[in-house]
């Protein structure tokens, strides 16, 4: 979990993601399950959050991604994806975005987004090969590129609108 230059504590939370995957599990957003194959769309998934040290000494599960702390934290989420840094940018200083894009950049980041990509491939491989019914088919539809965002050429915009956290 780095520190920022302004003090500030920040970490990715993948809620986002787990949200898809059950979606996914009954059939919604399949195809958008099935699209997350490398770090850019990945990232789409992945928030920023910002961790405030609590005196109270309320407890907060830190992510895997995070260096072991003997601080509490409170976390509050900034609303801002991987995927779009700019967001912090008007109310976060270029030291502190630097530092965030250094941070994604390091190994462990790097690391822990390479897990979360296996851990998407083994659902995909699960919908491909495992789930039932039109969950399956969605899935196969879209390995084939029958999906109708493949045959209709949708935007970048409305083939993920509607992914909902």
């Amino acid at each position: 979990m780095p520190q920022l230059p302004s003090g500030r504590y920040v970490m990715l939370r993948d809620d986002k993601l787990n949200q898809l995957i059950d979606q996914a599990k009954e059939g919604v957003g399949v195809h958008r399950a099935m699209a997350i194959v490398d770090d850019a769309t990945l990232a789409r998934f992945l928030e920023v959050i910002e961790l405030i040290p609590d005196e109270a000494g309320e407890d907060m599960t830190l992510h895997p991604a995070s260096e072991s702390t003997s601080l509490r934290f409170k976390s509050r989420p900034t609303g801002v994806y991987a995927n779009d840094l700019a967001g912090l940018g008007k109310d976060w200083s270029q030291e502190d975005m630097d530092a965030i894009h250094a941070f994604l950049a390091s190994p462990r980041a790097v690391k822990f987004r390479a897990d979360l990509l296996a851990e998407v491939a083994r659902f995909q491989d699960w919908l491909l090969h495992k789930s039932k019914g039109v969950v399956r088919m969605q899935a196969l539809w879209c390995q084939a590129g029958c999906h109708p965002s493949q045959d209709e050429g949708w935007t970048e915009d409305e083939f993920w609108e509607g992914v909902e956290v």
